[in-house]
């Protein structure tokens, strides 16, 4: 494989081209044929294969039909979703039901009857399309699968598919957002380990409730790691960068920063909420899909109840099964762990034009939201 470049295309030759590489120094300039040059580490300059559709209107690329225009990629447990639901609220954006299709998530060709495949996973491209559906042209669409940000297929697939897709993406101090998901993972039932460094520590040969691998709660957090993989597919205009404290302090100016990349007006009338903060664990293990339920069972029921009575018995059961609130992470325990993270943060800041000094501070943060 070559290693980065720029390709510069022949005049000779559709298929011939020159690339341009930094190598110890030195700029070399060779020949080779196309198909060796991968998306991954080329930017295509002045090239008829480098074209898109254009929106006459704006000179813009064209819209893919029934498809996103921008994804908010990540991460679990950052405030994606009262960001999602908040955006939802703007007059000239849609996002998807569910919040999380995560159809991007797997590998091309994966079955859909792959034990793998959560039950709530967008499974077909059909069904994904379907999701965008009638959506008016006045509006930009959108969704939020988390999942994507640390999973190794996304990048590729969502390239191929949408190349000139914006991506949005908050992140939270590392061990903060684990220990909110070891508590998220604890409450769903799908984490035997009542003790959160432990369960770090447990290693990642065991799965979780639904295939959720445990190493989750921090390879997550490697967040220079996994944007380097992103940034090898898409440039850096297309992405906009926030972090956890910034929805938490100026959430407003945080939805004017997002319309603003999204090219759309700002809007001063968007209600902000908080969502899927969850308790560390559900009085009653057997009332838990009845209270939060799946897309099958969302999708019988409203089938059969009107919206009034589903919102009130949903409420009902998520009132009486209300379990214990998580208690703060230890501050020895939250130091040990963002100590693996210095290299990563120390790149990260560096990646972002971000400092995050305040990351690295010994405090014992809030109970888990």
């Amino acid at each position: 494989m070559p290693p980065p470049c720029i390709y510069l295309p022949s005049n000779n030759h559709s298929s011939i081209g020159i690339y341009i590489t930094a190598a110890f120094s030195t700029l070399k300039a060779e020949a080779h044929p196309l198909p060796m040059l991968q998306p991954r580490n080329i930017y295509l300059m002045n090239s008829d294969l480098n074209k898109s559709p254009r929106n006459p209107a704006t000179n813009s690329p064209a819209r893919p039909e029934n498809m996103p225009d921008f994804i908010i990629f990540g991460t679990a447990k950052s405030g994606t979703t009262a960001f999602h639901r908040a955006l939802g609220r703007h007059p000239q954006i849609f996002t998807t039901t569910p919040k999380e299709p995560n159809f991007f998530k797997y590998p091309e060709r994966l079955s859909p009857t792959n034990e793998d495949v959560g039950n709530d996973d967008i499974q077909t491209e059909s069904a994904y399309q379907s999701l965008f559906h009638n959506v008016p042209k006045s509006q930009i669409r959108g969704e939020a699968s988390v999942t994507y940000f640390h999973q190794n297929h996304p990048p590729k697939r969502i390239y191929e598919s949408l190349p000139h897709v914006k991506l949005i993406v908050i992140l939270r101090q590392p061990v903060d957002r684990a220990y909110s998901s070891w508590c998220h993972a604890r409450h769903h039932f799908g984490e035997p380990i009542d003790n959160f460094l432990t369960a770090c520590k447990a290693g990642s040969e065991r799965n979780l409730t639904g295939g959720q691998e445990s190493n989750y709660y921090l390879d997550t957090g490697y967040y220079a790691r996994h944007l380097r993989e992103w940034f090898a597919f898409f440039p850096r205009d297309q992405f906009k960068i926030f972090l956890y404290e910034d929805w938490q302090e100026t959430p407003e100016e945080v939805l004017r920063e997002t319309c603003d990349f999204l090219g759309i007006s700002p809007s001063t009338s968007i209600p902000i909420t908080r969502d899927n903060v969850t308790s560390i664990r559900r009085r009653f293990a057997w009332l838990h899909p009845f209270a939060s339920p799946s897309r099958n069972l969302r999708a019988l029921v409203h089938r059969i109840f009107p919206p009034v009575v589903r919102s009130c018995v949903t409420r009902f059961l998520r009132l009486i099964n209300e379990g214990e609130k998580a208690p703060p992470l230890d501050a020895s325990v939250r130091a040990e762990l963002t100590a693996r993270f210095e290299t990563d943060m120390t790149e990260l800041e560096t990646l972002i034009n971000r400092d995050l000094t305040h990351w690295r501070a010994p405090r014992t943060p809030p109970a888990q939201s």
